[in-house]
């Protein structure tokens, strides 16, 4: 059973899309939040620690639960002019800035993000929503985690980058996996790193950034990755995992210059930036 929570900042109307579609579907059960309320505050800038005993038990449950979070979203360009009358370019960002960077960095819940029109500016049907969120489902990918790790060497960090396996590509990474639906951010972080170098990781060894980007995965939907670093331990001692080959410690420069792809050079200069 997945319990769903649909947010939504767009004219598509997502009563209608809850009540038609999603009411027919027994394996799911629509839930109620005060996210909403609180991204809304988020976006006028006011303080919303004080109310962040209200997803305190949203960690709890998601911790135990199948616990699916859907925003629709659209580009402020789309919006109807009517809510573009009430709401500006900026405070639309940040509202979006609250489910896509906030609340997966700061808590550990991470939303699935379905954009209701398609490459021609046409709504989308409900019935295209409705697969977007079995594939998630079928999948049990709502993101990407890396997690660059590091150590430190006469008082610089070394990046700790790996060599996929040649029915990989060869091509050298940080540690990358996805993040399954029950669960917070954190503990899947953590636990790529025990499947790839079987190492039991510590949450207090780990720092999230707020880096964050979003493609379309292979499996059809859109994925966000969150780039997180991790600070090995003199005790840690590296096994790989047969994803990879060979693994090297870097400096900087030559980390982002060995990795592949452009998240995986972001993402360990971003860590630079935050351990530095």
């Amino acid at each position: 059973m997945i319990n769903l929570i649909i947010e939504e900042f767009s004219d598509f109307g997502k009563g209608n899309f809850v009540r038609d579609v999603l009411g027919q579907q027994e394996n799911l059960i629509i839930q109620q939040s005060d996210l909403s309320a609180l991204a809304l505050q988020y976006a006028e800038d006011k303080n919303i620690e004080e109310l962040s005993g209200y997803i305190k038990p949203l960690q709890e449950y998601k911790q135990t639960q199948n616990l699916l979070i859907i925003v629709l979203y659209t580009n402020y360009t789309q919006l109807s002019p009517e809510i573009q009358s009430q709401y500006t370019q900026e405070f639309f960002d940040k509202y979006y800035e609250f489910y896509r960077v906030y609340l997966p960095v700061h808590f550990g819940l991470v939303a699935n993000f379905i954009n209701v029109h398609d490459e021609n500016g046409t709504h989308i049907t409900s019935q295209y929503i409705q697969d977007q969120i079995n594939a998630i489902i079928e999948h049990d990918r709502v993101c990407q985690a890396n997690v660059v790790c590091y150590r430190i060497q006469n008082n610089e960090p070394e990046f700790l980058v790996l060599k996929r396996n040649p029915e990989k590509g060869s091509f050298w990474q940080s540690i990358t996996g996805g993040v399954h639906i029950q669960g917070l951010l954190f503990g899947n972080a953590l636990r790529e790193l025990e499947e790839e170098l079987f190492i039991t990781g510590k949450e207090n060894n780990l720092t999230g950034t707020d880096y964050v980007f979003w493609y379309i995965g292979k499996e059809g939907y859109e994925l966000s990755e969150y780039v997180f670093g991790y600070k090995l331990e003199d005790t840690d001692e590296i096994t790989l995992s047969d994803e990879h080959t060979e693994y090297a410690f870097l400096p900087l420069d030559e980390a982002i210059e060995r990795v592949k792809y452009d998240g995986n050079k972001e993402g360990i200069r971003r860590v630079y930036e935050v351990i530095s």
